[in-house]
């Protein structure tokens, strides 16, 4: 996420234009239009300041959040891992006892661990980490009764609603954070819209007075924006890129 060059300079042109549409010496009749332009400008300012501002912001709570869903993810890769090893022993256990591996609960246990170890895990997104937790979690009560001590069990069960939080959170903080940013896109092009339309009454009040040459000094043109525009996009903080934007 940026702030756009061209969003601040905009900003920075209504900001010096003020104070020379203010001080403008019209005819009783036209003030009027001198000052709803004058209101006009302050005011897109002030809302670009604080759309700035709330993209600011949301972009920080973004990245906490996804800072807070990596430690959650790797507290879930250790829980896992804990649970998974339970069940590979369980399952051993189950084989060396002569327990028949057509027995459903054991079949599924075994299609379960072959293709999901602790590495499988740690590459997953946080998503998919939670629904492999919870269908390990599954066989806890047939396979991992006297396997696996129950704080470390009540551990990762602990660990898992972490994780379902943080992921939760996480998706909630960047959809914010990309919402602000959409309307600060769409604040910059209505502000577009209030400088021309702006500039387009001074130059009437302007025209009126035989000082028409005096508008490019007053209120430049937009085109003038975009060519002072060389200064970099000035970052804001964005948020972990772990997961894509939920639907």
């Amino acid at each position: 996420m940026v702030i756009r060059k061209s969003l601040r300079k905009l900003k920075e042109f209504i900001d010096l234009s003020i104070p020379l549409i203010e001080t403008l010496e019209v005819d009783d009749d036209v003030a009027p239009v001198r000052d709803l332009t004058v209101a006009r400008y302050k005011g897109v300012s002030q809302q670009i300041d604080t759309q700035i501002k709330s993209v600011r912001q949301e972009s920080v709570e973004a990245k906490q959040a996804g800072d807070a869903l990596d430690a959650a993810e790797g507290d879930a890769v250790d829980a896992y891992d804990t649970i998974y090893k339970g069940l590979r022993i369980a399952h051993l256990q189950a084989q060396v006892s002569g327990e028949s591996t057509a027995a459903d609960h054991v079949d599924h246990l075994d299609r379960f661990l072959e293709g999901n170890n602790t590495s499988d895990f740690e590459r997953t997104t946080a998503s998919a980490k939670v629904g492999y937790l919870e269908r390990a979690f599954q066989f806890r009560d047939q396979f991992l009764d006297g396997t696996i001590d129950a704080g470390r069990i009540a551990a990762a069960e602990q660990a898992l609603e972490r994780l379902r939080g943080a992921q939760t959170q996480w998706a909630k903080e960047t959809q914010e954070a990309r919402d602000a940013d959409v309307h600060l896109d769409a604040l910059e092009e209505r502000a577009r819209t209030e400088y021309s339309a702006g500039r387009d009454w001074i130059r009437g009040c302007l025209r009126l007075l035989g000082r028409e040459d005096r508008l490019g000094d007053i209120i430049p043109p937009l085109r003038d924006i975009y060519r002072t525009s060389s200064d970099a996009d000035e970052p804001a903080p964005a948020p972990s890129p772990e997961e894509p934007t939920p639907a």
